[in-house]
C-alpha cells in the first residue's frame, strides 16, 4: 500500500535501491490518462491542507469514542477510515477544470515529474503554480468528512461529463 492507500508492488533492486509500480496499470496495459497525473499532483499539493482540515474537523467534532460522523451515512468513523471530501458542485476534479480554464492553461502544459523512482504520484514542477492552485483550492474548496468505502463508491458519479468543458 502507498501513502495514499493504493495498492502496488515495490521492487528493491539488487544495489538496494527501490520503487513502487501500479499492478493494475500493468495488467490494464493502460497508463493514467494526462488528466488524472494532472489531478493527481495537484490533490499532492493540496495534501497537507486537507490533512490539515481533516484534524481540525476531528478535534472540534470527535466523539467520546474517538470517532466522528460521515457526512453521508452518518455512521460513526474513525480518524484512518475516512476521507476528506469535497462538497459539490466543487467537487476536486472541478475545482482542478476550472482553476486551468480560468488561467487559460491545457492539460499538457502543466508542468509535472514523471515516471521517477519513490514517485506516489506526479508532482506540479513549477511552485508558483502549485502554490497559486493551493490557494485556489482553499478559496473554494467545502469539504466532509466521509467513510473512505463511501467516499470511493461515489467519486465516479461526481466526475465531469465528456464536452461539458475541454482543456
Amino acid at each position: 500500500m502507498t501513502e495514499h492507500g493504493t495498492q502496488c508492488f515495490r521492487v528493491i533492486r539488487a544495489e538496494g535501491s527501490g520503487t513502487d509500480f501500479s499492478y493494475l496499470h500493468c495488467i490494464a496495459q493502460r497508463a493514467p490518462s494526462r488528466k488524472q497525473e494532472v489531478s493527481q499532483a495537484f490533490r499532492r499539493v493540496a495534501r497537507f491542507d486537507l490533512y490539515r482540515a481533516r484534524d481540525t474537523f476531528f478535534a472540534a467534532q470527535v466523539g467520546t469514542d474517538g470517532r466522528v460522523s460521515c457526512a453521508v451515512t452518518g455512521e460513526w468513523v474513525a480518524c484512518d477510515s475516512g476521507h476528506m471530501d469535497h462538497r459539490q458542485p466543487m467537487t476536486f476534479e472541478v475545482i482542478v477544470t476550472t482553476f486551468l480554464a480560468g488561467r487559460g492553461i491545457a492539460l499538457a502544459d502543466v508542468p509535472l515529474t514523471v515516471g521517477q523512482d519513490d514517485q506516489v504520484s506526479p508532482e506540479v514542477t513549477d511552485e508558483a503554480l502549485g502554490e497559486a492552485f493551493r490557494s485556489y483550492h482553499t478559496a473554494v474548496a467545502r469539504l466532509d468528512f466521509v467513510k473512505d468505502t463511501v467516499n470511493l463508491a461515489q467519486a465516479s458519479r461526481h466526475r465531469l461529463k465528456p464536452g461539458r468543458i475541454t482543456l
